[in-house]
């Protein structure tokens, strides 16, 4: 098979990736409907059939593009796929090698923005949270339970918990205490623990107070809202 020479425009090909978001409902990646063809695959055969580029998007969609370019733009380089879109969106344009990770930076984009805003919405809620107790010290709380978050570390969990001046507490659990205790969201717990450390979350950026030698004493139930005082 003859190599394809050709040079593809970058804009083009994410006006074109936006369009099939928008008849298709949504960024179709591999993994899901394996009858359906990928958005990749869509826009791949519409530059091999030189179907004519979108006219009419909606603004708030040729906007979109300007913004995922900016993006890639000034992103700070962790993986070789970052280097890749990065030096793409710095381009006019691309070979056809790079029209696939072309296609993606939509679907990229998409996710690091939720991302960003999840990690936002969490700073503005927990973003206060201090250091409680000392290390080593053994003290009662009252705390509710905000999130459960199994890991692929021993099938070990990773409780946290929120006090009622809406400090973070964490702690591992094992998988035979996480059944026995039941816990579950938004309960509010009376319980004993020992203070083993405190850290900085360096993917949250908030201040967790760690424990272990947790002693369930009641379980108050679920609560919706703020720990009560």
């Amino acid at each position: 098979m003859k190599k394809n020479t050709m040079q593809y425009d970058v804009e083009d090909i994410l006006l074109r990736t936006l369009e099939w978001v928008i008849v298709d409902g949504g960024y179709i990646s591999k993994g899901g409907n394996s009858n359906s063809k990928t958005t990749i695959d869509k826009v791949k055969q519409d530059l091999l059939n030189n179907t004519p580029s979108p006219e009419k998007l909606p603004s708030e969609w040729a906007e979109k593009q300007v913004k995922i370019v900016e993006f890639f733009k000034n992103i700070t380089i962790k993986t070789d796929y970052d280097a890749t879109i990065k030096t793409i969106a710095s381009v006019d344009a691309i070979s056809w090698k790079h029209v696939g990770a072309c296609v993606s930076m939509v679907q990229a984009y998409d996710n690091m923005v939720e991302k960003q805003k999840a990690h936002d919405e969490y700073f503005t809620k927990y973003g206060k949270s201090d250091y409680v107790g000392v290390q080593g010290k053994r003290k009662n709380w009252f705390l509710k339970l905000i999130e459960k978050k199994k890991t692929n570390y021993e099938g070990l969990f990773v409780y946290t918990f929120v006090d009622r001046q809406n400090n973070l507490h964490c702690t591992w659990v094992t998988p035979e205490k996480d059944e026995s205790w039941d816990i579950k969201l938004n309960d509010c717990v009376d319980l004993d623990a020992t203070v083993k450390g405190h850290k900085l979350n360096k993917f949250t950026g908030v201040r967790e107070t760690w424990v272990n030698r947790l002693k369930i004493i009641d379980n108050m139930g679920s609560a919706q809202g703020p720990v009560q005082q």
